[in-house]
């Protein structure tokens, strides 16, 4: 196992990779119940434009709300930045949609009230989201489990962000 802080990961639990980082389903150290996802950032794939600012890290850290992925910690090494974030149990948007194909009124109606709260909080704070597409939105069931659009909790990551 992999230790980030108080938290741990094994490199086999994958969930995602993109263009900068890599991205491990984790667990609490104590509270092995409590699940995370643990963004692994290799510094050498980032420009200094991207490169997270203690601002911006505090700011992200008290972003609370339902539609907003919770930062809980970040520790930076050398080559490394992980930043430990809610883990979220339902995939992307993009994934849900190509199963699903087309959604009720109601299910979008849910879905887009969710995300405008998350941007309105967001941008109450001063933070601009960019590159908000369905790949980039996750979902969480409620109590873990699968089934209609109402018990879905959409979630905007917020990482890499222009605070002003």
């Amino acid at each position: 196992m992999e230790v980030v802080g108080d938290f741990e990961y094994s490199k086999r639990d994958l969930v995602g990779h993109g263009a900068f980082a890599v991205v491990f389903r984790g667990r609490h150290r104590q509270k092995t119940d409590w699940e995370v996802a643990i963004k692994s950032i290799n510094k050498k794939n980032l420009s200094k434009s991207q490169i997270l600012l203690g601002k911006e890290i505090k700011i992200l850290k008290e972003l609370q709300h339902e539609n907003i992925v919770a930062l809980y910690d970040v520790q930076e090494l050398p080559n490394s930045v992980f930043l430990v974030m809610e883990y979220c149990n339902g995939g992307d948007l993009a994934d849900y949609l190509q199963a699903k194909g087309t959604l009720s009124e109601d299910t979008i109606r849910v879905f887009l009230h969710q995300i405008a709260a998350a941007m309105w909080i967001l941008h109450s704070k001063g933070i601009i989201r960019r590159d908000l597409k369905p790949q980039n939105i996750l979902l969480s069931y409620a109590n873990h489990r699968k089934s209609t659009g109402s018990d879905i909790r959409i979630k905007i990551g917020v990482i890499y962000v222009k605070c002003e």
